[in-house]
């Protein structure tokens, strides 16, 4: 762990410092951290977030027991290092976006949460969209019509609730139920967050009266708004108890967890992007005001810095897919998955994958559409399989590129996230992109972004942008494609590959209207 080690104990020339503990609820795992005042994670405790369906393939939140776990995590970090409890200041969330957890009146889950991945929603969705249209929502929203978004999980929930019930439902993120567990004394979402529920006004920032009443949902089923980096409660004695902290710790509501890590890379002016590895693969672009895509291929949300917005594609499977070849293959790591496919030849001897394994995100939005294996022969070895999936989930980022292009353009590319594959996957975009990419020395990018608006809340910094001059690490040297050759061979697959799905009805192509 890069700028984690710090000194036994945690001592800075002979004296204890401050911390803020960030947690991380994403969609594979929770993390806690305990970061200090110069950006350092000092103590870090993770594991596997708790579903409700494991045998699902997009199986169920388990709120609870997310709730539960982030507890027990952040006890370990303080145990881990030894560290009183006293030195921590403020205790900020961050996490997967989308996901959404039913509660009850007195606060409680309803049911288990919907991932922000899970789209059994669509019919629903349609419903709606054919009583208040799909421009009119993108107009308002910023988003294209999609249902990775909160909306689709709300109406297939209230569809799914008996009326009785139905009424008195709440809507939180799963984050916003956490901050509530942690201590809040009512339901809190910041805007940064709320900008992927597909409720939010994009212009005034403000949940949308219009969708509110299209979607039947009053606007007391919902949080309340506040910016990220707002302090929003303190730690109670029962959360204090489990989770070893001071009761009456400083609660920020942190924000989404794609534009905190673009915070900590530096993703603060247009030109220079974030792209971050996880479960999917988003692509981040600063903006200075909203930007609504006519065409539907990209979408905007609300940057954690005031005054700035966020252009952004989403590749939904990213990582899953990847980890989905892993196990076909039967190699029990991500390292032995980059071994096998490094030895593999550029174009995968033929070998094509197309890595819509939950439908298509960005730029086409599209959740009935599924992934496939093409141009297979007796001679296709385990390492031209997992080359393919490489260069598939490599291509589809190409494609998000070049769509959000047109609106801003892309000069410096700074890939996070996914330690294990970063070098690899940046030097094969770098040749496929003709753009600067570099790879963040920081593998904990969004814990580091929640940390500075923590640190921000508190008053040790102005604002965020002044907690990243402080504490922001400096990005690696820019990659270089290792093998041109095989970059060409791989620009010339996807113009192709572009060409055929177009004649196939498939995606379109960068420039053209959404399929």
């Amino acid at each position: 762990m890069s700028r984690a080690a710090g000194r036994p104990g945690g001592l800075e020339g002979g004296k204890m410092t401050d911390l803020v503990c960030a947690v991380d609820a994403g969609t594979t795992r929770i993390k806690a951290a305990l970061v200090d005042s110069t950006g350092r994670v000092r103590r870090l405790a993770a594991a596997p977030t708790p579903s409700s369906s494991p045998g699902r393939a997009l199986p169920d939140v388990d709120a609870r027991a997310c709730a539960d776990l982030t507890c027990d995590l952040i006890r370990s970090a303080l145990r881990k290092g030894s560290i009183s409890p006293r030195r921590v200041k403020a205790l900020v969330v961050t996490g997967q976006r989308a996901t959404v957890v039913p509660l009850d009146r007195a606060g409680d889950p309803a049911g288990p949460g919907l991932s922000w991945q899970d789209t059994r929603c669509a019919p629903a969705l349609e419903r709606f969209h054919s009583r208040l249209g799909a421009r009119r929502f993108s107009r308002i929203t910023g988003l294209p019509p999609s249902a990775l978004w909160t909306l689709g999980k709300i109406l297939w929930l209230k569809e799914a609730t008996d009326g009785a019930a139905r009424s008195t439902l709440r809507f939180a993120l799963l984050v916003d139920y956490l901050l509530s567990r942690l201590g809040t004394r009512d339901l809190v979402t910041d805007r940064s967050h709320a900008s992927l529920t597909g409720l939010l006004d994009l212009a005034t920032s403000a949940w949308s009266d219009e969708i509110l009443a299209a979607a039947r949902v009053d606007p007391s089923q919902l949080p309340a708004l506040v910016q990220s980096g707002s302090i929003v409660g303190r730690l109670s004695r029962s959360a204090a108890t489990a989770t070893g902290l001071e009761e009456g710790t400083a609660l920020v509501a942190g924000g989404g967890d794609q534009q905190c890590a673009a915070l900590a890379v530096g993703a603060l002016q247009p030109g220079v992007a974030s792209l971050c590895l996880g479960t999917a693969a988003v692509l981040s672009c600063p903006v200075t005001r909203p930007v609504r895509d006519r065409s539907g291929r990209s979408f905007c949300t609300v940057h954690v810095i005031d005054g700035r917005w966020m252009l952004e594609g989403i590749h939904n499977t990213f990582g899953s897919a990847l980890n989905w070849a892993r196990r076909l293959l039967g190699l029990t790591s991500s390292r032995a998955f980059m071994r096998c496919a490094a030895g593999g030849a550029p174009g995968s001897s033929g070998a094509t994958f197309l890595p819509f394994l939950a439908g298509i995100g960005s730029p086409d939005y599209d959740a009935s559409r599924r992934g496939a294996l093409l141009g297979l022969g007796l001679s296709t070895g385990r390492s031209d399989v997992a080359r393919a999936v490489l260069e598939g989930v490599c291509l589809e980022v190409r494609r998000i590129v070049d769509s959000l292009e047109r609106h801003v353009r892309i000069e410096r590319l700074i890939v996070s996230g996914g330690a294990s594959i970063q070098r690899s996957v940046a030097s094969m975009l770098a040749g496929l992109t003709g753009r600067t990419v570099v790879v963040q020395r920081e593998p904990e990018t969004t814990l580091l972004g929640a940390a500075m608006l923590a640190w921000t809340a508190i008053g040790r910094f102005s604002d965020p942008a002044a907690a990243f001059l402080e504490l922001g690490g400096s990005p690696g040297r820019p990659m270089r494609p290792a093998d041109p050759a095989g970059s060409d061979i791989l620009n010339r697959r996807y113009l192709r590959q572009l060409h055929e799905l177009r004649s196939r009805g498939g995606p379109a192509a960068p420039g053209e209207g959404a399929a």
